[in-house]
């Protein structure tokens, strides 16, 4: 939530520069609204092939990691280059527009500080409806046993990643809070 709000955020700040500064308004607005688009279309898309890759072993989970990023990466092309070829919409503010993920990515450290929480997701104080006790990521005993198990199955090297990542991410929960 907090990359698709980053998105229309900077989006709305682009967009404001484009209409003080540039001709051809509609032209480069449509351009950047189009690219707006698929950039919140992309992090949709990205959270759906993490989710998937996380029922893999790990070189499946690679395939699947690496399938999605190329969609992602051609339907980028085609819009960029459907907008170019037809001149319906400016493709650089296009990608622009794509661009706004990354800037929105960057950004998400500062505006989940402004968008309350929803309940029950991870790391939010209320449950999702059991009294189990929640870890610092939001997971219950049960679902920790099971990620667990799955993280057993990757290699050494992932594993020890993995362990510091999560070791590093409990420090800093606990740090704030």
């Amino acid at each position: 939530m907090a990359l698709w709000i980053g998105t229309v955020i900077s989006c709305i700040i682009v967009e404001a520069v484009l209409l003080i500064f540039f001709d051809r308004p509609l032209y480069r607005s449509l351009g950047l609204l189009i690219g707006a688009v698929g950039a919140i279309a992309g992090a949709a898309h990205m959270e759906h092939s993490i989710i998937k890759s996380c029922s893999y072993d790990e070189e499946g989970a690679m395939k699947v990691m690496r399938s999605g990023a190329l969609t992602r990466f051609g339907f980028a092309l085609l819009f960029i280059a459907i907008a170019g070829y037809t001149g319906f919409a400016d493709p650089i503010c296009l990608f622009i527009g794509l661009l706004s993920l990354k800037i929105a990515a960057y950004a998400a450290p500062f505006t989940m500080k402004l968008i309350p929480e929803p309940s029950g997701e991870a790391g939010s104080d209320i449950s999702n409806g059991s009294d189990e006790e929640l870890d610092a990521f939001g997971y219950t005993k049960a679902e920790r046993e099971l990620l667990n198990d799955q993280l057993s199955r990757l290699s050494e090297k992932k594993r020890t990643e993995i362990e510091k990542m999560r070791k590093d991410f409990s420090a800093y929960y606990e740090e704030k809070h």
